[in-house]
């Protein structure tokens, strides 16, 4: 309304900061009702930080599904006061929605882009709203029907949890996930199926950091978009450390060896002078980072850390050289959680 422009322009800064800070309060309460909902149908998500980089992206979504390794739908929470806000904070829709179909045939696009929206901004101008609703082709959502985010997306792919009717509320129930474990024929190998590695298990399959060992091992069908190879292998993790981007008893697809930098990476590794404080095994799943310095006429680690993604856990922190640990496999993808 025009009093309330006035009132603003009357107020100048103070008013601004006022607003930037219920702003920032709205968008606390947007993104934590995006993240109650998607646990409450169990569904594996990858939340970004602040300023954070993400391979694939040049600015990070707010939200990743099912993780970063394998993006299928990424979720902007956008909240804004102001139509000229509004317009910028569009324009990063939009581009999300160009890198999705960036090199993909027409009606085929690498992921979905789904924005959820708050604040008095988004209402001002119709033609931001119609510009939203094209780059994420409908899938726009507030505070009011979020309840709908899972039942009207892709989302719903990814649920992991059922929701049933328990007198006057609704509640969810696990909806496990199991492979089919079969003997397969030889040239299925690698081509609909790959091997199932139980970690207690593994010392032997891993002896040789250039090969897996599948000669004993069970196999199982998964449903991937990836083409298999060997290398390839299913393994379920087991520990909360890596939640919610791994959940416990989540059972992944690792490749093996790790091909490029293993910087960044969130990698299979078996600890050689210590085990994971969590679960005191020597296998352990983390994010790999590194320290290194110059050596002559090549590089010397100084620091190899394995980071969690849970803040209630510490990094295992290695000094000295790889003699340590033995980095085993890439996780590719989260296939979903065993029951």
């Amino acid at each position: 309304p025009y009093a309330m422009l006035l009132y603003e322009r009357f107020l100048g800064r103070p008013f601004a900061g006022h607003r930037d800070s219920v702003s920032e309060l709205v968008g606390d309460v947007l993104e934590t009702a995006i993240e109650g909902t998607l646990h409450s149908h169990g569904i594996s998500y990858r939340k970004s930080k602040r300023a954070e980089r993400v391979a694939g992206f040049d600015q990070a979504p707010d939200f990743i599904i099912p993780d970063e390794f394998n993006p299928q739908i990424v979720i902007e929470a956008k909240v804004t006061e102001d139509d000229g806000t509004a317009r910028d904070k569009v324009t990063r829709v939009q581009h999300l929605e160009s890198l999705a179909m960036a090199g993909q045939p027409a009606g085929q696009a690498k992921f979905d882009v789904v924005a959820c929206i708050a604040g008095r901004g988004f209402g001002v101008r119709r033609e931001d709203m119609k510009k939203l609703l094209l780059a994420t082709r409908g899938k726009v959502f507030t505070l009011a029907n979020l309840p709908q985010l899972v039942d009207c997306t892709r989302l719903s792919e990814f649920r992991t949890r059922a929701r049933v009717a328990a007198g006057n509320r609704a509640t969810s129930i696990p909806t496990p996930f199991r492979l089919s474990l079969e003997k397969p024929r030889p040239e299925d190998r690698y081509v609909t199926r790959v091997p199932v590695v139980p970690l207690k298990l593994a010392a032997g399959a891993f002896s040789d950091p250039r090969h897996v060992d599948d000669g004993e091992w069970e196999w199982a069908a998964i449903d991937t978009k990836r083409r298999l190879r060997p290398g390839m292998f299913v393994a379920q993790v087991v520990g909360k450390s890596m939640e919610p981007a791994i959940p416990d008893g989540a059972f992944c697809l690792f490749a093996a060896p790790v091909e490029g930098t293993r910087q960044g990476k969130t990698v299979l590794v078996q600890l050689r002078s210590t085990s994971d404080p969590e679960t005191g095994e020597r296998y352990t799943v983390k994010r790999y980072e590194s320290e290194k310095v110059r050596d002559g006429d090549s590089w010397r680690h100084t620091t190899i850390t394995l980071k969690p993604v849970n803040p209630d856990f510490e990094s295992i922190v290695l000094t000295g050289e790889e003699g340590h640990l033995q980095v085993i496999a890439e996780l590719l993808e989260v296939l979903g959680v065993g029951g």
